[in-house]
């Protein structure tokens, strides 16, 4: 799958405002706080890589789908993109923060 100059702008333009939210974050408190430091937003926090690592899979098959022209309806992305979360959402429960546990009460710290 070729990369478009569109698909290459986008994701430059994508990169621009993550950039300027972790240099806020990491400059200290922000108008966010308030709402970074409700339990939902830690908690989606904590599962965030989660999110990251599992959202290749269905997004490849999203991305082909759209190569070879298939019509991929706005509600399937929007699925998609909830069903991610969830995924990792529970898999964080179920598994990382159990291992992690275990690794730490194992070898300290």
């Amino acid at each position: 799958m070729a990369v478009t100059s569109r698909q290459l702008r986008l994701d430059v333009a994508s990169m621009i405002p993550f950039a300027a939210i972790i240099a806020a974050s990491a400059s200290g408190a922000t108008f966010l706080s308030p709402f970074l430091n409700r339990p939902l937003a830690v908690f989606l926090g904590d599962a965030s890589y989660g999110v990251y690592i599992y959202h290749w899979i269905p997004w490849t098959f999203i991305a082909i789908a759209i190569d070879r022209r298939v019509n991929v309806p706005n509600s399937l992305v929007a699925l998609v993109i909830f069903g991610t979360i969830i995924f990792a959402a529970a898999s964080y429960i179920v598994y990382e923060r159990p291992v992690r546990l275990f690794i730490r009460g194992r070898f300290g710290r």
